[in-house]
């Protein structure tokens, strides 16, 4: 692992694994094997036209393992941090798997995609368990720049290779928002914090800023519909004031 980047990972729980610098669980020399995103391309083909055009790309779950190695401390054995590593990954419930690059935190969201085997030594008869394999599967394909915001009259630029799904935090009275494609619909007045999805899976859902769902206000919305901004592509919308936009810029490769 180049010194060019930091790798760790954040567990459902909160606690926080450095699997580079000073580390109890740290990354084999070439182990990280994939976790590299790719998507089928869309095409379409007009009759008589050579060849074909390019319409968008398909991604597809993200796919790869981690190889470390396991140490002790003054306070654990190798065998208790293994164990403790083993606990911190669900088949169920994603973590989040960070690579500190030149240009910025890239993250991805991964669940185990399998078991992780055992290791090939035993770790109470060693002070370090060698090759421990961790398979790892990112539904939503890609890692995820830091989020951005925008207000008011918000233009987001997609340099990435993913489609953007923007969502909106408000509170207070709320008011119109006009959408990239100049669909318009009205936020209504909440006297709390509120966030409004508008991603393929979740259109017109509204949470709390807890993450509770809120189905009266959501009920109170009419004509949401999902919108995003496609990879190389530039987009504006406009929100109301005591609104703001939201947005993550998703690529294939983390190691660019």
């Amino acid at each position: 692992m180049s010194n060019r980047y930091a790798v760790r990972y954040k567990a459902p729980d909160g606690r926080t694994w450095h699997f580079t610098g000073q580390w109890l669980a740290g990354i084999k020399s070439g182990g990280i094997d994939d976790l590299i995103g790719d998507g089928d391309d869309v095409t379409h083909a007009l009759v008589g036209a050579a060849g074909q055009t390019l319409d968008s790309i398909q991604p597809k779950p993200m796919t790869g393992t981690l190889t470390l190695h396991v140490r002790g401390n003054d306070n654990r054995t190798a065998d208790d941090v293994w164990a403790d590593l083993r606990r911190d990954f669900h088949r169920h419930t994603t973590g989040k798997l960070t690579i500190a690059t030149p240009t910025g935190d890239l993250t991805a969201a991964v669940r185990l995609s399998g078991p992780i085997p055992p290791p090939t030594d035993d770790p109470t008869e060693t002070e370090l368990v060698r090759d421990v394999k961790i398979p790892l599967i990112a539904d939503r394909c890609g890692w995820w720049k830091p989020t951005q915001t925008g207000t008011v009259t918000v233009t987001i630029k997609n340099a990435g290779d993913l489609t953007i799904r923007p969502r909106v935090r408000w509170n207070g009275n709320g008011g119109i928002i006009t959408m990239f494609s100049g669909a318009k619909f009205t936020l209504p007045s909440v006297t709390s914090e509120r966030i409004l999805y508008l991603d393929r899976e979740r259109a017109g859902t509204v949470e709390t800023s807890a993450g509770m769902a809120d189905y009266a206000t959501r009920d109170k919305l009419l004509g949401v519909l999902p919108e995003g901004v496609p990879a190389g592509k530039t987009r504006t919308m406009t929100v109301p004031a005591g609104a703001t936009v939201e947005w993550e810029e998703g690529v294939f490769d983390p190691w660019q």
